[in-house]
């Protein structure tokens, strides 16, 4: 009994497999009698670009070839795109049947096609041919591809909708098959927005609009019925859901096509997404949404943001001195620590580092900047950054309208390109490959143009911002019962707070400075006493010391990277009396100290 197989395939649940299996069924019958042969099926609704590992009915047909190589004396398909629309996968999932001597059988082309001889060769004209039909399949893939994606692009250009169940959150689709406005929906996205921009988490907005008993899409559209394994009425808000809609540009009259995210030459990464005017259908402000955007972007995605209750004022900006890890928080039981973070992971060997009171750190730096201008004569000094920034901007204002002219021109090759063409001038394979050719340089010059742009925007906010700011002890002052404004100014004089318990009672902070990001060189070094927080009226007492950059002129190069790394003149701190080592401490002011309690009652 001789023992063959069929593969089924079609793409979509709504397709159907009967056709394909009966032709194939009915060509069988015309080869073998009845009765000699058994006939296993292999059918299953999934489409031809997903790989081979993803396709359960092939996957274990190809496991029994492996199993039995012998088992199988062949393989019918309909045509060689149901084993894939991959011609390299398809051509190795093929040529592997073929050296197992399993013939494979093309039902459709010229009365049907073997690729293995009567005596068990490969064919290698059919084989050849095989090859060829490849490449087709993989130039038709390719044209339906850009066909598809063109017809997409003008879809969503002209206001249409996408494909899939759902629209966004907000929106719905006319008669016309437009993307409008659901008036109703539209109420929840303000809300959100208007939410988060008031400091509010996306896990409190999140439960807001479930106490609200707002319903998801997915509650309106099902119901209690069941939709991947879930039913409909029980998918609630998340902060999942509420991200996704914060993250859309569609809601401030922007539509993307395309979404792409490549790495410019410095590594930073650029969004070179294609995007569309959409403001007749925006919901919200440009303003509300870049406002949410830079909170969003600024928090890290931890779940609150920068006005939520514990604001604390180093929140990224601490690092562990002993394993480098990030420093985090802990509040509760009393308690309220910078930490390092290896305390807290469970998977990770904790590095004993110590943990130090928040009220201590934050009220010594304040103290710091309050009551020395010291490290202001360092930040204010900004003529080089912005003798540097406005040689960006005249570059960039010198190259735009470059790469403006020669965009231009190279979209009128395109026109003429085409009225060539339709004059019979040129081949239709020329025509292709020319219009190919000029529609990439198009791109390149688009993506080009949007990223110079983009720096150029950027470079001219951060000189407008060196210019009008001025950093002063006055504005600390003012800002200290504002604990949000405060972390902003931390966030703009501070790049990072490295902490390295020295002993028991102390601990040093060595602190980098920066401005606009500039990194400034050196280093103030303070030396912490935790002795000071164990009972009030609280005592802070610390040393600084700033270690400016380095000056051949006054020192010699050896002494100031000993004095900026040398952790060896930190022992006295283990051997002195701790009155005798303090004494000569500063003390933080009354009026300097900073407490969570005091700011959030």
């Amino acid at each position: 009994m001789i023992n063959l197989a069929i593969y089924l395939r079609v793409s979509t649940g709504q397709q159907t497999y009967s056709r394909q299996e009966q032709d194939i069924r009915d060509y069988i019958s015309k080869i073998y009698p009845e009765n000699k042969y058994n006939l296993d099926v292999y059918a299953e609704n999934i489409s031809g670009f997903k790989t081979s590992k993803d396709r359960p009915e092939l996957t274990n047909f190809l496991q029994k070839v492996e199993e039995n190589p012998k088992f199988y004396r062949c393989l019918y398909i309909s045509e060689l795109s149901r084993i894939g629309r991959n011609p390299i996968e398809a051509r190795s999932i093929i040529t592997n049947l073929l050296q197992k001597k399993i013939d494979v059988c093309v039902t459709s082309t010229n009365g049907g096609t073997n690729f293995l001889n009567p005596d068990g060769s490969i064919d290698k004209t059919k084989f050849a041919v095989l090859g060829l039909l490849m490449d087709f399949a993989q130039i038709e893939i390719d044209v339906f591809k850009e066909r598809s994606a063109s017809g997409l692009r003008d879809k969503i250009l002209n206001g249409g909708v996408n494909g899939g169940l759902f629209q966004p959150y907000g929106y719905g689709k006319s008669e016309s098959k437009k993307l409008v406005i659901d008036d109703e929906e539209a109420k929840v996205i303000k809300f959100i927005f208007e939410q988060y921009a008031q400091g509010f988490g996306m896990g409190h907005i999140a439960n807001l609009l479930i106490e609200k008993k707002v319903k998801t899409r997915v509650n309106k559209a099902f119901g209690e019925k069941i939709n991947k394994d879930k039913q409909g009425n029980k998918v609630i808000w998340s902060k999942s859901q509420i991200h996704k809609i914060l993250s859309n540009s569609l809601y401030c009259g922007i539509r993307t096509f395309r979404r792409i995210k490549t790495r410019n030459e410095y590594g930073e990464m650029v969004d070179n997404s294609e995007t569309f005017d959409a403001t007749n259908i925006a919901i919200i402000s440009k303003e509300l949404f870049d406002k949410c955007a830079d909170i969003r972007i600024n928090k890290k995605a931890n779940g609150r943001n920068m006005a939520t209750k514990n604001v604390i004022l180093l929140q990224y900006l601490t690092t562990c001195g002993c394993c480098g890890r990030n420093y985090t928080h802990k509040i509760g039981g009393g308690k309220k620590l910078y930490i390092c973070s290896s305390t807290v992971v469970t998977t990770t060997p904790s590095c004993s580092n110590i943990g130090i009171n928040i009220d201590l750190v934050e009220s010594v730096i304040y103290d710091i900047l309050c009551s020395t201008d010291t490290v202001f004569k360092y930040l204010n000094d900004t003529e080089a950054i912005k003798k540097d920034l406005n040689d960006k901007i005249k570059l960039l204002e010198s190259t735009i309208p470059f790469a403006e002219k020669e965009l231009k021109d190279n979209e009128q090759k395109i026109e003429r390109l085409l009225e060539t063409r339709l004059s019979n001038a040129i081949s239709h394979e020329r025509f292709v490959s020319k219009n190919k050719e000029l529609e990439t340089v198009s791109n390149n010059l688009t993506a080009q143009l949007k990223i110079q742009r983009a720096q150029l925007k950027s470079n001219k906010h951060s000189l407008k911002n060196l210019s009008n700011s001025k950093v002063s002890t006055n504005l600390l002052k003012e800002a200290k019962n504002d604990r949000n404004k405060l972390k902003s100014i931390f966030k703009q004089l501070i790049k990072n707070v490295e902490i390295t318990g020295l002993n028991y009672q102390f601990v040093r902070l060595d602190i980098k400075l920066h401005v606009n990001n500039n990194e400034l060189d050196g280093i103030l070094k303070v030396i912490i006493t935790r002795k000071g927080i164990r009972k009030k009226p609280y005592k802070f007492q610390y040393q600084a010391n700033y270690i400016g950059m380095y000056n051949p002129s006054e020192e010699f190069e050896e002494d100031y990277y000993e004095r900026l790394n040398n952790d060896a003149k930190y022992n006295y701190l283990n051997t002195k009396d701790y009155n005798e080592i303090v004494k000569n401490f500063n003390i933080v002011s009354d009026e300097n100290i900073i407490t969570l309690e005091k700011i959030n009652e």
